[in-house]
């Protein structure tokens, strides 16, 4: 991954769960980040161009803040590591006034400074902001930043203790960089469906040109394997067990 002096690596996860599941509530608190949103301008430009394709969906009375940079603050704290609602406006609020203009936070003419967002404001935003069109924008990003020598894994696991509307397990196809740990795409698997059927859609919005494709022995149909070679942006897979 290329890296400059600024946001460190993704920190290590779970292999299986979506980039917004890192802000399910934990007791870890928020780290002192300090100077750490310095990154490439391109790779933070393209990021916050993505962010502002994004739908927003809140009311338009009242806002404040826009929506990409709210985002791009929530997806800056991720990097740094921050776990849980609280942890992530603890980090905006330990952001410099030129960190916090870089992230595009809002700039007040009355104080004249840039500020950034509230622990409520951020909260409300990650609770109700579409998870599913987030995951899909930030996936192929954050692909993006790593090295094309990085393998993309796929796996399935079923979540403990969740329930679909029929009594199934719930369970998730997740794709992500076997190195890193980072989720990059992931699927429900529905109660009629399978992870044969959905590996097509896992994979689809991801560019794969040039990678190694991990996946359970199930995955090795002939299906799979044409799709694969015959779409110039997707590589060859290598089955392996677990």
């Amino acid at each position: 991954m290329s890296i400059r002096p600024g946001f460190p690596p993704p920190a290590a996860g779970p292999a299986t769960g979506s980039f917004w599941a890192r802000f399910a509530d934990s007791p870890k608190p928020a780290p002192r980040i300090g100077s750490t949103t310095s990154r490439n301008s391109q790779q933070l430009h393209q990021l916050q161009q993505l962010l502002r394709s994004l739908p927003d969906k809140r009311h338009r009375r009242g806002l404040r803040d826009r929506l990409s940079s709210l985002l791009t603050i929530a997806v800056a704290a991720v990097l740094c590591g921050a776990k849980g609602y609280t942890a992530a406006p603890e980090y905006a609020q330990s952001l410099s006034q030129n960190e916090l203009k870089r992230l595009g936070a809002r700039y007040n003419r009355r104080t004249r400074r840039f500020e950034p967002p509230s622990e409520p404001t951020l909260r409300r935003l990650l609770q109700t902001a579409d998870a599913d069109a987030i995951d899909q924008t930030m996936g192929p990003w954050f692909l993006s930043l790593c090295q094309s020598a990085s393998p993309v894994a796929v796996d399935g696991k079923s979540l403990k203790g969740a329930r679909q509307a029929c009594g199934t397990e719930v369970g998730l196809l997740s794709a992500f960089l076997e190195h890193e740990a980072v989720p990059v795409s992931q699927r429900q698997i529905e109660a009629k469906s399978s992870e044969i059927a959905q590996l097509k859609p896992l994979l689809d919005p991801l560019p794969l040109k040039g990678r190694l494709v991990i996946a359970d022995p199930l995955h090795t149909q002939r299906e799979t394997a044409r799709w694969l070679n015959v779409d110039p942006s997707k590589s060859p897979p290598r089955s392996t067990g677990t």
